[in-house]
């Protein structure tokens, strides 16, 4: 009988390929490794988001899953530009750690940046701390997956003022959050929870969800423009 013997360099190189393959595939299963961030900064500043000098570890804040902490204690107030297109954290944590307290204003500077929400597939996480004087994000803000935003603060709201849009429902879990547009826009998510939600700026603004509003505590107006839900 006749028998064939295959070389052995092929059996090796098909076993190369096939565990080459399987590392790939679960390289790309595997989660992406988020990192948390501490502003380090404590005296009064305007500068750029994507200073590295200003964040412990080095660099700074800008993958999925990202945890951005500027909860420090501060002896002035913080402006802090994005300086770049876009920034995408899971997490943002706000607010100065103690008393006097002072704001913290994450907004735009020439460049029009859009700050992104995306938590790896769980709802993206925005809080204000319990000291803060009311902390204002001015940028346009995309969420992934939902949005949870939570306000230790009983006495001064968390405010957005650029437009915020995503996938998925707004939870404001505690307290007042203020959404305060510069332009009239429309949000079509659902908005539920056990804060409050108050309609600031002197634009317009149109919820449209399906369960527009499902608050357990007040829906408010400070300042000029409408508010209009279910239009």
């Amino acid at each position: 009988m006749k028998e064939t013997v295959k070389p052995a360099g092929l059996n090796t190189w098909r076993t190369f390929r096939a565990v080459s393959t399987l590392a790939l595939i679960c390289a790309a299963a595997m989660p992406v490794r988020a990192t948390v961030y501490a502003w380090t900064n404590a005296a009064a500043l305007t500068t750029n988001w994507n200073n590295g000098g200003k964040w412990t570890p080095s660099g700074f804040p800008n993958a999925t899953g990202d945890v951005a902490n500027i909860t420090n204690d501060v002896a002035g107030g913080q402006t802090i530009f994005l300086n770049q297109s876009t920034i995408t954290v899971g997490t943002l944590n706000v607010g100065d750690a103690a008393t006097p307290a002072y704001a913290v204003i994450i907004t735009n500077n020439a460049i029009q940046g859009t700050l992104i929400l995306d938590n790896n597939g769980s709802a993206a996480q925005v809080s204000q701390s319990v000291n803060s004087p009311g902390d204002t994000i001015a940028v346009p803000v995309q969420f992934v997956a939902g949005l949870a935003i939570s306000n230790a603060s009983s006495s001064k709201a968390l405010t957005f003022s650029g437009p915020i849009s995503g996938t998925g429902d707004i939870v404001i879990q505690t307290n007042a959050v203020a959404l305060a547009p510069a332009t009239d826009y429309v949000l079509s998510n659902n908005i539920s929870g056990n804060g409050s939600l108050i309609k600031g700026g002197l634009a317009n603004l149109t919820l449209t969800g399906t369960n527009a509003v499902a608050l357990n505590a007040n829906v408010g107006l400070s300042g000029g423009g409408t508010l209009t839900i279910g239009g």
